[in-house]
């Protein structure tokens, strides 16, 4: 604790120059990525006991999709990746817990940027399912996944090759995730990628 205060002090001591600004921001960044692994830990754990009490609504998946692309366009945009939301004028709302829907384009989305190369593309399409339903689709121009480490990142805590490799951060919570959360809503969740496309 006391080794903590005096980094601390350090740094209020340090706000006045460029540096101390950097390290405050430095840390904060690494205390928001810790919370977003605790956040995600603890969801997982309770869609895994059926404590997830969905909250569900009359939601666009559209304009859902539109304020996830939002959020993460300074992301892309820092990797000179282009986001492409498409979307079909003639859907309509849909029964759905929107927190968890907007989780679910955000893992998506943040899989994606991690994952595609300088200069790629992202696109987010929201259509019509041929039974009536709505879907999801996040499709980039990254590496893709060995159809063999398709399962592995499917579990918790599991991280494909390229992940280890290149060390992106991640615990490997955000599919399970994401195929929780679209079972709870009574969907399906399908991961297509291939090696060498996203």
């Amino acid at each position: 604790m006391k080794d903590n205060t005096k980094k601390a002090q350090k740094i209020v001591d340090a706000v006045d120059n460029e540096l101390g600004i950097s390290l405050v921001a430095y840390e904060l960044s690494e205390l928001e990525y810790l919370r977003d692994q605790i956040d995600e830990l603890l969801d997982l754990s309770r869609i895994e006991a059926g404590r997830f009490d969905l909250v569900e609504s009359e939601v666009s998946l559209s304009e859902i999709a539109a304020d996830c692309a939002h959020l993460v366009e300074m992301r892309a945009e820092s990797r000179d990746l282009s986001l492409l939301l498409v979307v079909d004028p003639a859907l309509s709302l849909v029964r759905a817990d929107p927190r968890a829907m907007r989780q679910i384009i955000l893992n998506l989305l943040s899989n994606a940027i991690k994952f595609t190369p300088e200069g790629g593309e992202i696109t987010i399409e929201i259509g019509a399912t041929k039974t009536g339903g709505q879907f999801i689709k996040v499709a980039d121009t990254g590496p893709g996944i060995p159809s063999f480490e398709i399962p592995i990142i499917l579990e918790s805590f599991g991280r494909g090759t390229l992940a280890i490799k290149s060390a992106k951060e991640g615990a490997g919570l955000g599919l399970p995730i994401v195929r929780g959360l679209t079972a709870m809503h009574g969907g399906e969740f399908s991961l297509a990628a291939r090696e060498g496309q996203g």
